[in-house]
């Protein structure tokens, strides 16, 4: 099971990278929703879980949750936002995604929904199988 981590911030994107790998899990890092996309096609039924930013360029990160939620074997969703900004944003894909976390997201928080999550989705994936 892997979890696949979206930001255009390149440092947000390694320091959370590197933070959910200590951590044990098997991490798979994107810059932007077009170099995502192929990544989660490469690892198709294996990611468990998303962590998208949502003010990135191109389909931006709710092009991205669409994307991904379409899919045939969708992961569950936190999305991160450094911003209010986008309370419409925010409200639209909040009925969609798992969790909707604002940056600074606490080390600790992150860590307990991100294990939580991965337990879930195995035991569901498990299950079906």
């Amino acid at each position: 099971m892997s979890i696949l981590v979206v930001d255009d911030d390149k440092a947000h994107l390694e320091a959370l990278g590197d933070l959910l790998q200590l951590e044990g899990f098997s991490i798979l890092r994107a810059s932007s929703p077009e170099d995502a996309l192929p990544l989660f096609d490469k690892h198709l039924g294996a990611v468990a879980l998303a962590i998208v930013d949502l003010e990135m360029p191109g389909i931006g990160g709710e092009g991205l949750i669409r994307e991904l939620l379409a899919s045939s074997c969708p992961p569950e969703i936190i999305v991160l936002t450094g911003s209010d900004d986008h309370s419409d944003t925010v409200r639209r894909v909040g009925s969609v995604v798992r969790e909707i976390l604002y940056k600074p997201a606490m080390p600790e928080q992150m860590m307990e929904l991100a294990r939580s999550i991965v337990i879930e989705w195995g035991r569901r994936t498990f299950a079906t199988a």
